[in-house]
């Protein structure tokens, strides 16, 4: 895609409300005086490259202008009041099951994410022996009618979701607790260490085992 196509999200984060503000009105003249940056390199940094704080704001755009009216924005009109306060946050993730995907699915996580990617291919790798084909093929191809098909889609969703929980994981959101149906609830035991990767791949490509290795 276009970089004017892509989304990113930018996070701010500092030890006081007044302190964020400050932050945000900071970026904002920045990205003002430089017409010419690069938004990859800024979202990444104020992502991995600045130690979180306690309050926290985000904003998604697509362009460098887009950047300056969103911060604006959250300037002008965040009651700064109720600016996230997160010492105490807890995160529980909800894993969905067949039935969510869809051709194309995760394409920009897999083009754009270098932690996403590796942790996808390693599936792929793991799964390609069983299936007889790549996943990535099978998830990534806008017009695959395959993807609708369980013995495929219920892998694909697998490295799909555990690919996504990677990429949490390395940007520091990490989940206090985890449910999911079906499949999900696969993903949500192997990312919880109740058995492999390897082994968690050898399930999501057996529909006929996969209910009964969720719920035992």
């Amino acid at each position: 895609k276009h970089d004017s196509e892509v989304h990113r999200s930018f996070c701010l984060s500092a030890e006081t409300k007044h302190a964020l503000k400050e932050t945000a009105q900071r970026l904002k003249h920045y990205f003002k005086q430089n017409a010419e940056l690069n938004l990859d390199a800024v979202a990444q940094t104020l992502a991995l490259g600045r130690q979180p704080m306690p309050v926290r704001a985000a904003f998604t755009a697509d362009s460098h202008q887009a950047c300056v009216e969103q911060l604006d924005k959250l300037i002008r009109d965040v009651p700064w009041e109720l600016a996230t306060h997160v010492n105490d946050a807890r995160i529980c993730m909800l894993l969905t099951g067949q039935g969510a995907q869809y051709p194309g699915m995760g394409k920009a996580f897999y083009q754009y994410n270098p932690i996403f990617r590796e942790t996808f291919d390693r599936c792929d790798s793991l799964l390609k022996p069983i299936l007889g084909e790549s996943i990535s093929s099978v998830l990534f191809e806008q017009k695959s009618d395959s993807i609708h098909q369980t013995r495929l889609a219920q892998p694909a969703l697998f490295a799909l979701e555990y690919s996504l929980l990677t990429l949490f994981d390395a940007l520091g959101i990490r989940p206090t607790a985890m449910i999911g149906h079906s499949l999900g609830e696969v993903v949500a035991a192997c990312w919880a260490g109740v058995f492999s990767l390897e082994d968690g791949t050898q399930v999501s490509s057996a529909p006929r085992t996969l209910d009964a290795a969720a719920s035992g």
